[in-house]
Parts: C-alpha cells; sequence; structure tokens
C-alpha cells in the first residue's frame, strides 16, 4: 500500500479485512488493517474504483480472482483498456475520455446534456492528476512485481484499441462490438468453470 505520507506498507493479502464504504450517492471498496484484536482498525486503504454496489462486485470479483484464484490467462482476456498512466501521470484527455465514456448509444442524449458538467470536472481532474504523485514503490515491491521477459500475459496501454474514442462513445462498428462480446463472454465462462470445479459451484 502506497501512503500519502510516501511510506509503503507491506501485508499478506489475507490479513486484510475488505469491505465497501458508502460515498455519498455511489461506494467504494477499502481494506482494513486490523490489531490482534481483529476489532481496532489500524490503517485503511481504498481501490480507485467508485461505483454502485452491482459494479463493485464485479471489480472486487475480478481483484479476488486475480489474487486467490488460477485464471490468470481468462482474466486478461476480459481486460479492454488500460489507463495509460505507467510511470506517467494521466493525460487531459484519458481522463476526458474516462468521464464521458458510455455503454450503449441510448445514452447519447444524456452524454450531450452531461457534457458540460464533463468538461468542467475535466478540468478538475486533470489539476488533481498534474498536482499529484506519482507512487515511488520500494525495490522490495518492484522485485515481487517483476514480469518475466517471456511471460505470456502481457497486457499494457501499449496494446489498447487504437480507437479509443469509438469506445468512449459507444460507437464501434459492429463487427468490434460482436468480437468483443464474445471475447469476453468466452473468458468469463473459462473463469467460471475453473470456480465451479475448485469450490463445487
Amino acid at each position: 500500500m502506497y501512503q500519502v505520507s510516501g511510506e509503503v506498507i507491506t501485508v499478506p493479502w489475507g490479513d486484510v479485512f475488505f469491505t465497501t464504504s458508502k460515498q455519498r450517492i455511489s461506494y467504494c471498496i477499502v481494506g482494513h488493517l486490523l490489531a490482534e484484536d481483529k476489532e481496532t482498525v489500524l490503517n485503511t486503504f481504498s481501490f480507485g474504483y467508485v461505483g454502485q454496489r452491482e459494479e463493485l462486485a464485479l471489480y472486487w470479483e475480478f481483484i479476488r480472482c486475480y489474487m486467490e484464484e488460477d485464471c490468470m490467462e481468462e482474466l486478461a482476456e476480459t481486460v479492454l483498456f488500460c489507463p495509460p498512466v505507467e510511470k506517467q501521470k494521466e493525460g487531459y484527455v484519458a481522463g476526458l475520455q474516462r468521464l464521458m465514456q458510455i455503454d450503449s448509444r441510448g445514452d447519447w442524449l444524456l452524454l450531450v446534456l452531461n457534457l458540460p458538467f464533463a468538461l468542467v470536472e475535466s478540468i478538475a481532474r486533470y489539476i488533481a492528476m498534474q498536482t499529484s504523485k506519482i507512487p515511488q514503490w520500494s525495490q522490495e515491491v518492484l522485485d515481487a512485481c517483476a514480469v518475466e521477459p517471456n511471460d505470456p500475459i502481457n497486457i499494457g496501454a501499449e496494446n489498447n484499441p487504437i480507437h479509443r474514442w469509438r469506445t468512449v462513445l459507444a460507437n464501434e462498428t459492429r463487427e468490434v462490438y460482436e468480437a468483443k462480446n464474445q471475447r469476453l463472454g468466452s473468458a468469463n465462462k473459462k473463469i467460471k468453470a475453473k470456480l465451479d470445479a475448485r469450490h463445487g459451484g
């Protein structure tokens, strides 16, 4: 965990108590480090994603499977976009795209109505990003997370689709849209099969 003070805290995954925290109209996932009495909270951190409970359930299952299950290749197939923030700060356009992204063409009218607010928020977001620090991980963390040169799983911003705005505006071609859904459907079926086999689902 990277602290605001710059301190890096490393703890076993199983020692963290995870739960949800309400943030006005949305929720986020937080992790608590507990004292030996298992009641006193010593430290708290949160994951960056904020959304509704249904969205958080999917987000949490991705993280849980990554940490606890043997389905890395299948999880990689569900990652359609990686924010271009490795060793750099988020740029203005990337932040604006994140704020404007919609799920279907039926949301176009709502997008137009919300555009003025998104533009104002994008400026505030950009200022926040540019005045924030890029986490400097300890060598211990870097060594533990080092990627092998021949690792078959290569997920990063360099592999993002080239037509990002089409995805943001839900304006992909039918072929691209159907191929994406087939990829996600296939990966999710494989993950479910592995989980059922392991946990008797």
